[in-house]
């Protein structure tokens, strides 16, 4: 039998323990859903990189019922968290999720590179897959939401930067990060996941001259999560590169 999809799925409530913390979280009842949002909150997808310093601001695009914002809010207590999703669906849950963190905004509405109304897909198993795009892991219906210029939305609400970029919006990844480029560069750490094998290009093109690719997960063709760290935010230049092996000087002619 196949189980309900998005707001039509029954909720379960999980309990969630960070260091001393445990909470109440809430996700929709499906297997997809308990699987993707149960290795978020277990830190197996955003773990932090080794040298770079707690971030104060996490910006997290695509932020569907809140893992992620939950887990980097209850790791990082002193930073602010903005937290960015368009689904009405989801929005009931983000909110109870995020509720007892004051230090984390909730913003209902997604992140582009310029300002529209577009119809969001609404994933075939879970909200998780809700797409702008059509694929395999969606279907032919979904309501119209609130897309934002992504530079502009968080000037709008006072950020002239960001420690933590996590970016998960099933396929629209690209035009954010060039939206957000003119603030990429002081990132500490971008989270990205793709959905193309053009689009993986396209990300480490944009993130090339500032970024080392540290960490990822590859789940098949066109599909992975990839981990980004600013080179010039590790707190030790050498213990970064440690294990870097550089070629052999080539031997003149003549």
């Amino acid at each position: 039998m196949a189980e309900a999809q998005g707001s039509q799925a029954a909720v379960r409530t999980l309990k969630v323990t960070v260091g001393e913390r445990t909470l109440p979280f809430q996700c929709f009842d499906t297997n997809l859903g308990r699987t993707v949002n149960g290795e978020i909150l277990a830190g197996q997808i955003y773990r932090w990189p080794e040298g770079i310093p707690a971030p104060k601001v996490i910006v997290d695009v695509g932020a569907n019922v809140g893992a992620a914002a939950l887990y980097f809010a209850l790791t990082f207590p002193e930073a602010r968290v903005f937290a960015f999703e368009p689904a009405p669906e989801c929005q009931p849950l983000l909110r109870a999720n995020l509720k007892d963190l004051p230090r984390v905004k909730v913003e209902p509405y997604g992140l582009f590179d310029r300002d529209l109304k577009r119809r969001l897909f609404i994933g075939a198993q879970d909200a998780v897959t809700n797409s702008l795009g059509q694929s395999a892991y969606n279907t032919a219906q979904g309501p119209e939401v609130t897309l934002r210029h992504a530079a502009q939305a968080l000037f709008d609400l006072k950020l002239n930067g960001m420690d933590c970029l996590k970016l998960d919006t099933e396929g629209s990844e690209v035009p954010i990060l060039e939206a957000l480029a003119p603030l990429l560069a002081e990132t500490a750490v971008v989270f990205v996941e793709y959905h193309s094998e053009g689009d993986r290009r396209r990300i480490d093109l944009l993130l090339a001259g500032t970024h080392l690719l540290v960490g990822g997960r590859i789940m098949g063709p066109h599909r992975g999560e990839l981990t980004y760290a600013r080179r010039a935010s590790y707190t030790d230049a050498k213990r970064r590169d440690r294990d870097l092996i550089r070629p052999p000087a080539r031997a003149s002619e003549g």
